[in-house]
């Protein structure tokens, strides 16, 4: 029966905690077990309790059923949640495999390596400081740098369409060589040269306001670029603080998920009893 109360309990644990909780407590119990010598077979060995423990209460309900203790349907409802809570159970397992295979992916290592760290008695408290942590985060990103492409993007366009709306100068150039004669040799002897050089002004007189109206337009679009730049870098310091408040919260919340873990060994250990005496109704157990 505790090994039963273990793994309902593990479950709850890691469905209470965080993701990283939830890779630390299936870790430290894994721990345990290797402590206590047990191998690969204790878990499975637990999952057949799993179901003795179904069966145990689905034999302790036919005994009341027969006293008149509690009906069919109370019965019924019982089986049912034991039939939730097996999914409950499959669902948090596959959760702490998908947290597993996340620590795998950023430590570069496929899914078929199983890694087990070494884990303390106790989660060290670490103070990460929010200023260093920013000044890093924005020294070894692009974030920086992108945001300085997009400003000067953003004048270059309002600088084209300043220019672009005054008097503008074109230079054209052109050289050539040219030769006649009866033979192919003839043809490319004593070759003429041609040099051509043009210079073309363009003053506007009058455009209607379209040359105002496209420096205008690069204003507004290089006003929207800053705004825009600006929600960006608060967004970002909000980022790096909520993922800062997050790390610090891990050590609470493991210590709240193994306190939750304790608890539940008890109650377990404690409904069993009871339902075993009869002295607990369906209700109560649901």
């Amino acid at each position: 029966m505790e090994q039963i109360t273990t793994l309902i309990v593990a479950v709850i644990a890691a469905a209470t905690s965080s993701g990283v909780c939830s890779i630390i407590l299936y870790k430290m119990q894994r721990a345990d077990k290797k402590k206590d010598g047990e191998s690969e077979a204790m878990k499975l060995q637990s999952d057949m309790l799993l179901g003795l423990g179904h069966d145990r209460i689905v034999y302790l309900g036919g005994q009341f059923i027969a006293r008149g203790s509690i009906t069919q349907d109370e019965l019924l409802q019982l089986q049912l949640r034991m039939l939730n809570d097996s999914l409950s159970i499959n669902d948090t397992g596959l959760a702490v495999r998908e947290q597993q295979m996340k620590l795998n992916s950023y430590l570069r290592y496929n899914e078929n390596v199983d890694i087990d760290p070494v884990l303390d008695d106790r989660i060290p408290a670490i103070d990460v400081d929010y200023v260093l942590v920013l000044d890093k985060a924005l020294e070894n990103s692009s974030f920086n740098v992108d945001n300085q492409i997009r400003t000067l993007n953003a004048d270059a366009g309002i600088a084209q369409a300043k220019a672009e709306r005054g008097a503008s100068a074109t230079i054209n150039a052109r050289f050539g060589l040219s030769q006649t004669g009866e033979t192919f040799r003839s043809a490319y002897s004593n070759l003429l040269d041609q040099e051509v050089v043009g210079l073309q002004f363009s003053i506007p007189i009058f455009d209607w306001g379209m040359g105002r109206g496209r420096v205008r337009m690069a204003k507004a679009k290089a006003e929207m670029v800053r705004n825009q730049i600006e929600q960006d870098e608060i967004d970002f310091r909000h980022a790096v603080y909520t993922l800062i408040e997050q790390f610090h919260n891990q050590r609470n919340q493991c210590a709240v998920a193994a306190r939750a873990r304790e608890v539940a060994e008890r109650r377990y250990a404690i409904a069993m009893e009871n339902f075993r005496r009869g002295t607990v109704s369906v209700t109560e157990m649901n």
